[in-house]
């Protein structure tokens, strides 16, 4: 009866007293205590944005839509700004090629009315030379057609002398009027006889001018202007001298 009495008075078993949320959490680690303060400030922050936006969406949809659509017309403009800042690039840079070429035209033309009148003042100096060699010509065929119908004088044994060697000289090289007469003096004729002798022999001596001038040249250089000069010092007149050079230059 008694040991009964003791076996059903024995004392329950240990039950751990029940804590609230705050009290286990008060017993976590500080790192842990601090990891889900954190986690927990991130998911309240994230909520509260998400509130905001959905408050801004129920608030004001068309203020949503006008930004966006703001922004989609900024867009537009700046791509439309672009292509007018390539357009007016691509319009200068053909307008400064349109301006070069227009200058090459121009420094083109310059160059071919330069060309032309340097051709045409060589042609002008050309045509007043051989007018002045017709007319040189001229006056000698007259002079000639004058001596002609005048009757010729008796020839004196000098005079006929000195013409038949002035032929002769004139049959083997060429001679300038002066030339001739002073190769006719150097053999002993009068002044009289060697000028009568170059007047009367029937010569042309332009022509003479350009026999000479190739005589020079068969056996020398000269230039244009050095021919002339040489020419000029062997007698001939300047034109004929400018003749005989052009000939045979």
């Amino acid at each position: 009866m008694t040991e009964g009495n003791h076996s059903s008075s024995a004392a329950p078993p240990y039950e751990p007293p029940k804590l609230s949320l705050w009290e286990k959490f008060k017993r976590w680690p500080l790192v842990a205590r601090m990891g889900a303060i954190g986690c927990g400030g991130l998911i309240a922050l994230f909520a509260l944005l998400l509130m905001v936006g959905l408050i801004v969406q129920v608030v004001d949809p068309d203020g949503a839509e006008e930004r966006a659509s703001q922004a989609e017309q900024d867009r537009v403009d700046q791509q439309e700004q672009e292509a007018e800042e390539e357009a007016e690039a691509e319009h200068q840079a053909e307008e400064e090629a349109e301006a070069e070429r227009l200058a090459e035209e121009e420094a083109e033309r310059e160059a071919e009315e330069e060309r032309q009148a340097e051709e045409e003042a060589e042609a002008e100096r050309l045509a007043e030379e051989e007018a002045e060699r017709e007319a040189e010509e001229e006056r000698q065929a007259e002079e000639e057609a004058e001596a002609e119908e005048q009757p010729e004088p008796d020839e004196t044994s000098g005079q006929r002398n000195a013409r038949q060697s002035a032929e002769s000289y004139l049959n083997y090289t060429a001679f300038s009027r002066e030339g001739l007469i002073g190769q006719l003096e150097f053999e002993g004729f009068s002044r009289e006889d060697a000028e009568y002798a170059a007047d009367t022999v029937e010569v042309d001596w332009y022509e003479q001018a350009v026999l000479s001038a190739e005589s020079y040249l068969d056996y020398s250089s000269f230039s244009l202007q050095g021919l002339i000069d040489q020419l000029v010092f062997e007698g001939f007149t300047p034109e004929q001298a400018q003749h005989g050079a052009n000939e045979a230059y």
